[in-house]
C-alpha cells in the first residue's frame, strides 16, 4: 500500500544536520537517499529513500521530517578583554561592570545557547569615562529578539603627570 511508503517524523529545533540510518530487510538490497539530506530547516523537510531489491524491484519511501523554528534567544555568556560577567544568568538582561580608565578599545563577545541564534552588538567598542551603555541582541531562529544591556562604567583618567616638557 502507498501509505506504508510514506512516513512523517518530528525532530526538535536543535537538530541541524540529519543523521539518516537505513536498515534493509535483505542484505542483497541496496538503497539511495535524496532530498533534504544536508540540513533540516524549520518546516517540512522531505527525504526520499529508494530501495532496490536484488531482482530489480524498487520501493520508494518518502519521509517528511517536521522541524519547528528554534525559539531560544538566550546567551550563555558575555565576556570582554576587560571583564567577564562571572555570575551570568541568561534570564537577567541588565548588567553593570566597572573598568579602569584606558584608551584601548574593549573587545566584547557573547555566546548564544543555541547554535542558530544570531548575536549582534559585539566586537570592538570604544569607551568614554563614565557610563557606557552597550546593547547586545540575541535573535532566535524564529526572529524573536532578546536584548541584553551592559552598563560599563569606565573610571576617569587619574594621571596628572606629564610625559615630557621642553623649552625652545
Amino acid at each position: 500500500s502507498s501509505d506504508a511508503l510514506r512516513q512523517t517524523l518530528s525532530v526538535t529545533d536543535t537538530v541541524v544536520k540529519p543523521e539518516i540510518e537505513v536498515k534493509l530487510q535483505s542484505e542483497f538490497a541496496s538503497y539511495s537517499i535524496t532530498g533534504n539530506t544536508s540540513r533540516f530547516y524549520p518546516g517540512d523537510n522531505t527525504v526520499n529513500v529508494r530501495v532496490t531489491a536484488e531482482d530489480g524491484s524498487i520501493s520508494q519511501y518518502v519521509i517528511t521530517v517536521t522541524k519547528p523554528f528554534a525559539t531560544n534567544n538566550n546567551l550563555s555568556s558575555i565576556t570582554s578583554s576587560m571583564f567577564e560577567i562571572e555570575a551570568f544568568d541568561p534570564e537577567v538582561e541588565t548588567y553593570s561592570v566597572d573598568v579602569p580608565y584606558t584608551e584601548e578599545a574593549l573587545n566584547l563577545a557573547a555566546t548564544a545557547q543555541h547554535p542558530l541564534t544570531r548575536v549582534s552588538g559585539v566586537g570592538k567598542v570604544y569607551l568614554v569615562p563614565g557610563d557606557n551603555t552597550i546593547s547586545i541582541v540575541a535573535t532566535a531562529e524564529n526572529n524573536e529578539p532578546k536584548t541584553y544591556t551592559v552598563h560599563v562604567n569606565m573610571a576617569k583618567n587619574s594621571d596628572p603627570s606629564l610625559s615630557s616638557i621642553t623649552t625652545t
